[in-house]
């Protein structure tokens, strides 16, 4: 996919100008702050919650701890690595059905040696099962699938970065971009 040619476009465009009602920020608000890679040495293609929260430490330690809720942090798992979260079953894994159930998250999480709090999507590989768009004219399935979902994350953790100041339609029990979604799949 493109997620960074997505992050750069967003700026000032008419899909940021969404936000507005929520965030009362111009579109021109939201702009790309760069991008890095990070390894992490692991033993098997699963990543647990807190494999993850030490990729960000380590993001952050590169990127000169910059945090808080202007500054958002997109990890991206390349093809074949599962995550779940430590204390459940919830996981994103294609090859073990039984405990797929996410194609992707966002959170906002602390860490004692960073001031402020930190806005993190996790984004696994797109273009598998359900979590797969289809390519359209100029685009393939693999940048549709990515893109969706950076898009949905995106949205929610701006809409949505926490629990003091989270959005969230208590008529549908839904937060923006899943409430989008929901009324997408019923036309």
């Amino acid at each position: 996919g493109d997620p960074e040619g997505f992050q750069k476009n967003l700026t000032g465009s008419s899909f940021a100008g969404l936000l507005t009602q929520y965030t009362h920020t111009s579109p021109d608000g939201y702009t790309f702050g760069g991008s890095f890679s990070l390894k992490y040495k692991t033993y098997t293609n699963l990543l647990y919650q807190n494999d993850l929260l030490a990729i960000v430490h380590a993001a952050l330690m590169k990127n000169g701890k910059k945090a808080g809720y202007t500054s958002m942090y997109h990890v991206f798992l390349p093809k074949g690595t599962d995550t779940c979260f430590d204390r459940s079953r919830s996981c994103y894994s294609p090859d073990h059905r039984n405990t797929f159930n996410f194609c992707a998250y966002h959170e906002s999480v602390a860490f004692e040696d960073v001031r402020n709090v930190v806005i993190v999507s996790i984004e696994p590989y797109q273009k598998i099962g359900f979590c797969a768009s289809r390519a359209s004219s100029g685009a393939s399935a693999l940048t549709n699938s990515t893109v969706s979902t950076l898009g949905h994350e995106t949205f929610e953790a701006i809409t949505d970065p926490g629990p003091a100041f989270a959005w969230f339609n208590f008529t549908f029990f839904s937060v923006v971009a899943a409430l989008c979604e929901k009324f997408q799949w019923k036309i």
